[in-house]
């Protein structure tokens, strides 16, 4: 006769409370450029020289004008960004089959979030700076008033800042979380991109009604945070992407034709592989498994002429 608890408790094998780092952009705002060498050069061609007009009228008997196009050249290097995760003996000896099979897996996903987040926090640190960025200005009313700010017209501003001073028109616009935030609770953005009936009964717009009233190709909202204490510490969060806006212009297809503000030189010949997972060998010391997964990269800033930096929005 059976009294009582009938059912023994054990973690489900289709749920588990986990974390995972939200709202990551790094991938998206600097196009790769997969390159042979850990190290080498690159060419800088002088955009003076070509946006420069030259007299192309020849007279019989005249060699023609001649054109020239300086160049100079600036360096990179891979670095190379790799973690590993233990498996222990005990732990697969004492998983369920199940759960034994997901181990590697769990630990891979973390270990590729890490890398991720870690890849954000060097592009916010390289580029959400005045030294990132061809201008840079804070706004006239900060934008934590969404009834006395302009951060339509702040945006507009930024964009024609760097398509009059280059030629190049933005066609992305990178905004940190909290200027976002901001920026789509304003009453000058609902009312210029979502109007509704009346004054201030805009929605607030979302990325894609954003892109498409200023005419980019996207608006990336980097959402990601951090957790800047110590292990064993409570958790203390902070924003990657701070409270600052970025417009610039990306290429899609990097090429020798093609201006860029941002670059990653991705080492394609890098031992091991890229973003490749690794096993290996058992330590019978440690009694452990180890996987292991990273690559080798140069996050740069090739043209900071091509992007404006909005500061310190709030």
């Amino acid at each position: 006769m059976l009294i009582g608890k009938q059912h023994i408790d054990r973690p489900l094998s289709d749920f588990a409370l986990g974390y995972r780092p939200q709202g990551l952009i790094g991938d998206l705002i600097a196009p790769v450029v997969q390159v042979p060498n850990q190290t080498d050069l690159y060419k800088i061609w002088d955009q003076a020289d070509i946006f420069r007009r030259v007299d192309d009228r020849r007279s019989p008997g005249v060699e023609p004008n001649t054109f020239r196009l300086r160049a100079t050249s600036a360096s990179f290097t891979c670095q190379n960004f790799e973690l590993q995760a233990p498996v222990t003996a005990e732990e697969l000896a004492n998983a369920d089959p199940v759960d034994r099979l997901m181990i590697e897996q769990y630990r891979t996903q973390g270990m590729l979030d890490k890398l991720g987040l870690n890849w954000d926090l060097r592009l916010a640190a390289l580029i959400f700076v005045a030294g990132g960025v061809g201008s840079s200005a804070v706004p006239a009313s900060l934008w934590s008033s969404a009834a006395n700010s302009s951060p339509v017209s702040d945006v507009e501003t930024a964009m024609d800042n760097v398509q009059d001073a280059t030629g190049y028109k933005p066609n992305e616009i990178i905004f940190g979380g909290l200027a976002w935030r901001q920026f789509r609770r304003s009453n000058q953005a609902r009312d210029r991109i979502t109007p509704g009936p009346f004054t201030n009964a805009g929605q607030f717009p979302n990325e894609r009604q954003v892109a498409d009233f200023y005419g980019v190709e996207a608006v990336l909202v980097g959402e990601g945070y951090v957790n800047t204490a110590a292990e064993l510490q409570a958790l203390s969060m902070s924003r990657v992407w701070g409270n600052h806006v970025l417009v610039h212009y990306r290429t899609r297809t990097p090429s020798r034709e093609s201006p860029t503000h941002l670059a990653t030189f991705r080492w394609r010949n890098a031992p091991g592989g890229n973003l490749t997972v690794r096993r290996h060998q058992p330590d019978t010391l440690r009694k452990a498994e180890t996987v292991s997964v990273g690559y080798y990269q140069d996050e740069r800033v090739v043209s900071s002429a091509l992007a404006f930096l909005v500061q310190s929005v709030s």
